[in-house]
């Protein structure tokens, strides 16, 4: 028998239930597609690396400061959502 679903999950299965059903169902696919035009920028590597840094704890930084550092070496100037999956993996490599 597998794993049953993880109870946040379930909240979104319900919530998409309930985006297509019922009278207050006022959702479109433009809704959904949109992009919102008050996101504030995808921050680069270089900016939010050190964010990430400065909340683990001593340990976890000294595990990951090696990588960490060879990605902004690598994609310091890039945003956060600009690599591709073949671009990652290609990192994992090169790290």
């Amino acid at each position: 028998m597998g794993k049953p679903p993880r109870p946040a999950l379930w909240g979104f299965c319900g919530a998409a239930q309930g985006a297509h059903s019922g009278p207050r169902a006022a959702l479109s696919l433009d809704d959904l597609t949109a992009a919102p035009s008050n996101r504030p920028p995808v921050p680069t590597f270089a900016e939010y690396v050190p964010v990430v840094a400065a909340t683990v704890t001593p340990g976890t930084l000294r595990a990951y400061r090696p990588y960490w550092k060879r990605t902004v070496e690598q994609w310091g100037d890039r945003h956060l959502d600009e690599p591709t999956p073949s671009e990652i993996k290609q990192l994992v490599a090169y790290v």
